[in-house]
């Protein structure tokens, strides 16, 4: 049995039309082992692609200590699935464990200049049971 979480994921700066309004959007995605042992993960990014299938990257290998806590941010992200800082990326950050874990996303906007009110929402990420 293993748990799987998937985190919507917005990051960049957006300055075309039709999709997300114009501004910055940044996501961090929190995860905390509640386990009394070292807890194996490994985490992939689903992209959102427009009316088709996006890419989906390979699963990365991972780990986290008993009750410690890691964050993947935006520029994590474009990092470690090599994208362009200026990309903004649309999609899913999916961590699969054979163990529960805290996943929480933490999501913050504002406008493109920086000057309008900055907006923040938090949203735990609930498991699933994949048999």
């Amino acid at each position: 049995m293993a748990f799987q979480y998937a985190a919507k994921v917005i990051c960049g700066i957006n300055r075309e039309s039709g999709k997300l309004a114009h501004g910055v959007y940044e996501t961090v995605v929190n995860i905390h082992s509640p386990n009394r042992d070292v807890t194996g993960f490994r985490f992939k990014l689903a992209l959102a692609g427009e009316m088709r299938d996006g890419v989906i990257s390979p699963f990365r290998d991972a780990r986290i200590l008993p009750d410690a806590a890691q964050f993947f941010s935006c520029n994590d992200l474009h990092r470690l699935f090599n994208i362009p800082a200026a990309t903004v990326i649309d999609g899913f950050f999916v961590i699969e464990s054979k163990e529960p874990l805290d996943v929480i996303a933490v999501y913050t906007t504002n406008d493109i200049a920086g000057n309008g009110v900055p907006a923040i929402e938090v949203e735990r990420v609930f498991e699933r049971v994949l048999a």
